[in-house]
């Protein structure tokens, strides 16, 4: 089983073990259902939703530090180059990390 499916699982435990505490908190409708069951699974959508949204955060953010990096430790052959590309990289956060990987590093990885 991979760190994701366990993280799923996991979230799925925990929205789970929030379900007494809300559907006592939510009442009974009027009309005679019982809201436990919309908002069970509203919870479990919530959890994996949020779970997947911060593993995204945290992958692009390492995938930013590691353009970083690379600016900072390839030889460049103008002094100006890593100047340029740093700047970009940082100002422009991921995006200019997307540039500078499809534009710079690729091209000179294949050399």
């Amino acid at each position: 089983m991979n760190r994701i499916s366990k993280y799923l699982i996991t979230a799925g435990a925990v929205a789970a073990s929030m379900l007494p505490a809300m559907t006592h908190a939510m009442g009974m409708y009027d009309d005679g259902y019982s809201s436990g069951g919309a908002l069970a699974g509203f919870a479990v959508f919530f959890a994996i939703l949020m779970t997947v949204f911060w593993i995204g955060i945290i992958l692009l953010w390492v995938f930013w530090l590691l353009m970083i990096i690379d600016v900072v430790r390839r030889d460049w052959k103008r002094d100006g180059d890593k100047a340029a590309y740093l700047i970009l990289v940082i100002f422009l956060n991921i995006l200019g990390a997307i540039i500078y990987y499809f534009a710079v590093k690729r091209h000179l990885d294949k050399k």
